[in-house]
C-alpha cells in the first residue's frame, strides 16, 4: 500500500501476518503542507493486516477550522432569525450535535437546496442567541454582567 502526501511519499508494505497494526503518526506541519492525499490500494492477504492512519491533533484541527468558518459565516447552511430580525448564520451540523429539537426540525425538513434553511425564532433576542453561538463554536463567551 502507498500513501503520499504532497511531495513526500511513506511507503508502507503491510504483507505481515499478525495481529498487529501499523500506525503513522503525522504532524501539524505535514498535514497543512498536503495538498491532496491519495490512497492507493493493494491486495492483502487477510483481514489482519492493517494500516491505521493516525493524527494526533485532529480533534483540535477541526474545532479550529468549525470555528473560523463561523467567525467568517463561511459555508453556513442555517440562518436563524431571532427578535430584532437580523440573520445570525450557523451550520446545521453544529446546531444538531447540541440540540435535539433542532435536530429533530432538521430531519423533518425537505432538503433545501443550496439556499440552507431558515429558523425562526420568536422571543430570542439576538444577542442572547450570539453569545450562545459563540459559546457553541469557540467554547467560551464573553458576557457583560450588569451591576
Amino acid at each position: 500500500m502507498k500513501f503520499s502526501i504532497a511531495k513526500s511519499e511513506v511507503m508502507v508494505m503491510t504483507r505481515q501476518r499478525t495481529r498487529q497494526r501499523k500506525v503513522i503518526e503525522l504532524d501539524e506541519v505535514e498535514l497543512k503542507e498536503a495538498k491532496s492525499v491519495k490512497w492507493s490500494r493493494a491486495m492483502c492477504d487477510s483481514v489482519e493486516d492493517l494500516l491505521t492512519l493516525h493524527y494526533g491533533k485532529h480533534h483540535s484541527t477541526l474545532a479550529d477550522e468549525v470555528r473560523s468558518w463561523f467567525l467568517a459565516e463561511s459555508h453556513a447552511d442555517v440562518a436563524l432569525i431571532c427578535d430584532g430580525a437580523i440573520p445570525l448564520h450557523a451550520h446545521q451540523l453544529i446546531l444538531a450535535s447540541v440540540s435535539p429539537l433542532v435536530r429533530h426540525i432538521l430531519q423533518e425538513m425537505p432538503p433545501q437546496g443550496e439556499c440552507g434553511v431558515t429558523i425562526h425564532l420568536p422571543g430570542v433576542e439576538a444577542h442572547h442567541m450570539r453569545h450562545l453561538l459563540d459559546f457553541l463554536y469557540t467554547g467560551q463567551v464573553f458576557v457583560q454582567v450588569k451591576h
